[in-house]
């Protein structure tokens, strides 16, 4: 009888174990502002520093539009009639005009008189007023004179005007000026992120994908439908990113993630990383992006809960047991006294629990 009390109450066991780790990561959307004076951890407000820079570009591009367009002016000569017994001057520049179709002026190139009387005549050489075929007139149609000389003279072309003609040339079209303000938007949208980088301080992130682009002046050297082979533009774009300090944002995102660790675990401080998502939601001067606190935590053992799960168990089944609930770092270490008995004691208040939380937090 006192033998089997001896077995029953006097066996003791020391177990030590080393705790695993298990990772743990807190996702925190963070909206920086300008506007926010001072951190505020519960709305997840962050204050901002507005950057902004200009960037003036030029480009070109070749015109995609074509048009007959007209070239060259007709010239000729017309013959003036005497109407009356004096002599009447035809000063330069006056016009005449064909009187059958569609109308085409011409003005004279030269001073002209025709002596009296009645039905004396003179010729002048004329030029059309505008370019292209519409002044290449047929013989005698030009038949009109134009003003106070319409009563003193008539006038005609006994021969037909030439040298006017029309070609195909390029023009600027709309969609030519949208093509070539895309690219140079663009191009100031990809340049945008150098400008502003190094005006960045120590421990400021920007993100690329935040930096808006405005348009605030756009020049281009032709108009539509302008003969021309090639259209140039002059742009002008003001750029703007917010910065936002990088040690504010990991302090949030640092408590976020002590929240997120189990009750009496602990953070292995050397596991510790925040990762900033590059996509961000821009809105006026607001930027808004996600910051992820990730990182390892020692798994919490409760003394109680350990000696009860191994109180009366052998050795090796009670190893088994403890490396599966707690994901131990190294098998658990056994003290029995008496070191004969393979079995842990049956009462928990027999069994010592050593937990080497340091060791576990080293990761040795």
């Amino acid at each position: 009888m006192l033998a089997a009390f001896a077995v029953y109450v006097l066996p003791a066991a020391t177990v030590t174990v080393v705790p695993g780790q298990r990772q743990v990561e807190a996702p925190v959307t963070l909206t920086a502002s300008p506007s926010v004076e001072a951190v505020d951890e519960q709305a997840r407000l962050l204050p901002g520093r507005l950057m902004e820079t200009y960037i003036e570009l030029t480009g070109s591009i070749a015109t995609s539009g074509s048009e007959q367009t007209a070239q060259g002016k007709a010239v000729g000569q017309v013959v003036f009639t005497n109407q009356t017994n004096r002599t009447v001057r035809i000063p330069a520049g006056t016009i005449v005009s064909t009187s059958t179709g569609d109308r085409s002026d011409f003005r004279t190139t030269t001073a002209t008189e025709v002596p009296g009387p009645v039905g004396t005549q003179a010729s002048a050489s004329i030029e059309a007023m505008e370019e292209g075929v519409q002044g290449n007139a047929r013989a005698n149609t030009i038949t009109t004179v134009s003003g106070g000389l319409r009563t003193q003279v008539g006038v005609t072309n006994p021969n037909g005007t030439g040298g006017g003609q029309s070609a195909l040339v390029r023009v600027v079209k709309q969609i030519d000026k949208d093509i070539l303000l895309e690219q140079l938007n663009a191009q100031a949208k990809s340049e945008a992120f150098a400008r502003l980088q190094p005006e960045l301080r120590p421990n400021e992130w920007l993100s690329e994908s935040s930096i808006q682009a405005f348009i605030v002046a756009q020049f281009f050297d032709h108009f539509n439908d302008e003969p021309a082979d090639e259209l140039n533009l002059t742009l002008r774009v003001l750029v703007q990113g917010v910065a936002v300090d990088q040690e504010m944002a990991r302090a949030v995102a640092m408590a976020a993630l002590q929240e997120a660790v189990p009750e009496r675990g602990k953070l292995v401080a050397d596991s510790i990383q925040f990762l900033v998502d590059p996509n961000t939601t821009v809105a006026d001067r607001t930027v808004r992006f996600t910051i992820v606190g990730r990182g390892n935590y020692v798994i919490p053992i409760d003394n109680r809960e350990l000696r009860s799960a191994v109180a009366g168990l052998p050795l090796e089944e009670a190893a088994a047991l403890l490396q599966e609930r707690w994901l131990l770092q190294q098998p658990p270490e056994f003290y029995v006294d008496p070191d004969w008995f393979g079995t842990l004691p049956r009462f928990g208040s027999r069994i010592q629990v050593r937990v080497a939380f340091d060791q576990a937090a080293r990761g040795e």
